[in-house]
């Protein structure tokens, strides 16, 4: 059994994680944003303020004291906004990166620290997204793609930081997760490529678990076309 720590737990993706990997027998502690409170949550699960980087690092230091250790986490938070460049504002640059990027980082930096403390392998699975990739699909959704660049290269630098403790950082890539607001935004769009999340529960399962030991630095584009 392992101890993972799952944020953006209020989330659609999150909570389906969250409920996945508690129904494998894990110890699963939920992080969900202010306001974002999911409805059904464990005792284990916190609300913290992701982009605050010192109550990040209080949350992260208070799980460890409970559980003992950390030995995965799936950093799931995030946001999104389109636009193309004529329409997007450097304020929402910030904006997206303080979601996608600042939110990673946060959690990252105090777990790394946590794991490489441990004798035990550390797995840590980021999100990507498919415009960070693709410039014909970013030129859509500027800020968003830029932000989500920056995951790939966070994921590079831990993992040249944590190689020498067994500490892996992947990172998963789905295309159009088929979630009802995704459903609704698309109105009438074919679906049956669309990634679900017990796929991309299954894949993180597969990093994350001894059949996967021998990755390393794997991206996993999950993009279903």
């Amino acid at each position: 059994m392992a101890t993972i720590i799952v944020t953006g737990a209020g989330g659609n993706l999150g909570k389906i994680v969250t409920s996945y990997f508690r129904s494998q027998g894990h110890r699963v502690i939920g992080i969900w944003s202010p306001g974002k409170r999911p409805s059904e949550n464990s005792q284990t699960d916190v609300e913290a303020d992701l982009r605050d980087e010192n109550a990040t690092a209080s949350c992260i230091e208070s799980i460890q004291k409970q559980n003992g250790k950390i030995d995965v986490l799936l950093a799931l938070a995030g946001g999104f906004d389109a636009g193309s460049i004529e329409e997007t504002s450097l304020e929402v640059v910030k904006r997206m990166i303080a979601l996608n990027f600042d939110t990673s980082w946060n959690v990252v930096k105090p777990v790394l620290s946590q794991m490489k403390k441990q004798t035990s392998p550390g797995r840590i699975v980021l999100i990507g997204a498919r415009p960070a990739y693709e410039p014909e699909r970013a030129k859509s959704m500027v800020a968003y793609a830029l932000s989500k660049s920056m995951i790939t290269e966070l994921a590079k630098v831990v993992n040249a930081s944590a190689k020498p403790h067994d500490i892996v950082c992947s990172v998963v890539v789905p295309g159009t997760i088929d979630t009802p607001q995704n459903r609704e935004f698309a109105g009438n769009a074919d679906t049956t490529t669309w990634v679900t999340p017990l796929e991309i529960c299954r894949s993180i399962e597969y990093l994350i678990s001894s059949e996967g030991t021998k990755l390393r630095e794997p991206i996993l584009r999950l993009y279903g076309n």
